[in-house]
């Protein structure tokens, strides 16, 4: 038997809500991409929160419920701090990656 997916529901600050389902094995990485491509938000400029703790791009999706739930509410939030970094990095290849972003 296939195992459900899970139904995301992310509320910007703009109290929009973005509704999709993702697979259960997906990291928080692919809901910023699914993020990405509803909202041209680049995922390095988002920030994912459950109550006040950020996700971090590695998170395992299955991590954040609880067990036999199948929907996950989180909240948006748009951040440059990761961006700020990667255009001050001392990599030259890292700071191309980020002004190509802009």
């Amino acid at each position: 038997m296939e195992a459900p997916r899970i139904h995301v529901v992310v509320r910007r600050i703009s109290e929009e809500l973005l509704e999709f389902d993702v697979e259960r094995q997906h990291t928080i990485a692919d809901v910023k991409n699914k993020i990405e491509s509803r909202i041209q938000i680049p995922p390095q400029c988002q920030q994912l929160m459950m109550g006040a703790r950020v996700l971090q791009d590695t998170d395992k999706l299955l991590a954040q419920i609880h067990t036999g739930d199948t929907e996950v509410r989180m909240t948006l939030m748009f951040s440059l701090d990761r961006l700020i970094r990667q255009l001050e990095h001392r990599d030259p290849e890292t700071r191309i990656d980020a002004v190509t972003m802009l």
